[in-house]
Formats: structure tokens, sequence, C-alpha cells
């Protein structure tokens, strides 16, 4: 009798968990997208709710650096570096689709991370691998100044059990962005030094190694005008009106971080195949 009931509540237990993680989507619409008008980015946008997921005029690179690097392990890593994508055709970045899709139960980080990996494996025939290449980068370290940036001891950690939570000033490597006449500004809360590389590496045009030995979470403010240099700066400012310094004097003068070039490696996520989306 004990034995059966041990059974009853291991395939109980199985059952529960196969309803509440699914490993793939029950139903799944990709149509090429209607109007292009709409960018796509790095797939981390459109309509998401739990058992739910709508991604307007995506483009296929997008969704790739959605399902492996953004959401891979069913939560945001918004502060983290991006691997370029190597090989390919060119429609990855050129042709964008909308994407509708179900799955009862799945949160909407699992969907986007897990579901939407295998939606593309499945649709898209994708096949690719995890490469790292020695390429030229930007060190970080701390300028003889020292460091200029406050220690944040007030954020609150997220829950990894949970859903990534949204941004704002009371959770852990939280940040905004926005515009100072001609300049780029950058506010982060509770922030490592290798979280602020990762956002450098997604502004700058190579990544950026933290080598500055320095653990512990931080507020700061930079502010920079943008130049052929920081191809990855959010916003769009005017034209014209006051400006400041460039992001490598700002860092050393804002935060007491020096940037410098140098040699280092990098991740890079190398298409081995790939085919347009089959037949919905």
């Amino acid at each position: 009798m004990r034995a059966e009931l041990l059974i009853t509540a291991f395939v109980s237990s199985a059952i529960a968990q196969s309803t509440s993680s699914p490993t793939s989507f029950e139903a799944a619409s990709i149509r090429p997208c209607q109007n292009r008008a709409e960018p796509g980015g790095r797939g981390g946008g459109g309509i998401v709710v739990t058992g739910r997921l709508t991604m307007t005029c995506q483009t296929v690179a997008g969704l790739i650096q959605a399902a492996y690097v953004i959401y891979a392990d069913e939560r945001s890593g918004r502060l983290k570096d991006f691997p370029p994508l190597s090989g390919g055709p060119a429609w990855l970045e050129s042709d964008p689709y909308t994407i509708n899709a179900t799955a009862p139960g799945a949160s909407p980080d699992r969907m986007r991370g897990p579901l939407l990996r295998t939606l593309l494996e499945d649709r898209f025939r994708l096949k690719l691998h995890r490469e790292t290449r020695q390429v030229p980068v930007y060190s970080l370290s701390l300028a003889k100044s020292g460091l200029r940036i406050q220690p944040n001891r007030t954020c609150r950690a997220s829950d990894p059990t949970q859903p990534a939570p949204p941004s704002g000033p009371n959770f852990c490597g939280s940040g905004t962005f926005g515009t100072n006449g001609r300049n780029i500004t950058m506010d982060m809360f509770g922030t490592s030094l290798q979280q602020l590389a990762g956002t450098l590496s997604n502004t700058l045009d190579r990544p950026v190694i933290d080598r500055t030995g320095t653990q512990g979470l931080f507020d700061f403010h930079l502010e920079f005008l943008p130049d052929e240099t920081t191809p990855g700066a959010i916003g769009t400012p005017p034209a014209d009106g006051p400006s400041g310094p460039s992001l490598f004097t700002a860092a050393q003068e804002q935060l007491g971080l020096k940037l410098e070039s140098a040699k280092g490696t990098r991740e890079f996520l190398v298409i081995d195949s790939v085919a347009r989306p089959s037949d919905n």
C-alpha cells in the first residue's frame, strides 16, 4: 500500500511539474511582419502574459538574442553583454516576423526563453553553437583618483524563483536612460561593476572587460556625448545644444573608472544552419 502511495505521489508530482512548466508552445503562429514601420530590436518586446506570447515585428536575430541570452535562464539579463551573431543569412537581421503563441501556465520569461528557443529550433530549423574568440576590447579599471560612485545598501534583490521584477528604484541592477541636451544620461541603482561593464559593452563599439577587481553594488549617474564609439547608445539627443565629454572622459571624471583599448575574448553565437519558418 505504501509503495502504491509513493508511486501515485510521484506521478502526481510529475504531472503537476509538466503542467506548470511546459517545454514547448501548445500552439504558435509565425507570419512575416505586415508593418515594417515597427522595428524589432532585441526580441524583448511585445505582449507577454502568463500563458500567452505576442512578439510583433521582431527580427530573427532579435528573437535569438531573447531566447539564448536575455531570457536563457528564464530571467531577464538586461545588464549583461549580448554575444553577437556570426554567420547565417542576411535576412536574420532584415526580415521581421510576428509570433503569436500559447503555453498554458508558462511564465512570461519561460516563454521568451526556453519555449522560444524550442520554437526557433523547430520552426526555423535553427542550429547554433557558442564560440569564444580573441577580439579588441576595452578594459575597465580604476582611475588613479579612485572610485567616485556611492555604494548601495538599500536595493532589493529579486527572487530567483520568480519572474524578473520590473525595473524600478527598489531593485538591484535597475537603471534608466535618457537625454540632456545633446548628451546621453545613464542612471544605475544597486549595480555591480561587472554589470556596468555589460551595459557599456552594449553601448560601445567593443566589449568591455571588468578588470577593476572591485566587488559590491553601487549607484551612479553618467552623462556623455555620443559619438562613433557609442553606436548602442539609447536615446536620440537633439543635434544642437550644450554638449558634454566623451564616454571615456565621463567615465573617468564622473565615476573614477578608466576605459582603455586592450585584447580580450568574447563569446559569439555562431549560426550553423537556419531556414525561413515552416507553414503555420
